[in-house]
């Protein structure tokens, strides 16, 4: 199923928020579900910017 972007959104703030470092494009799409589902680098790069 797929998440709206504002619930992606608000996962993303308190991804970062949650952190005292800064995240590679890398680690964060491994740690928000909805870029977990993106099928294709191409995907995951629209969904992000």
């Amino acid at each position: 199923m797929a998440i709206a972007k504002a619930e992606r959104l608000m996962n993303l703030a308190l991804c970062l928020l949650g952190t005292r470092r800064p995240l590679s494009k890398r680690e964060l799409r491994g740690s928000i579900e909805a870029y977990l589902e993106a099928g294709s680098d191409d995907s995951f790069n629209r969904m992000f910017e």
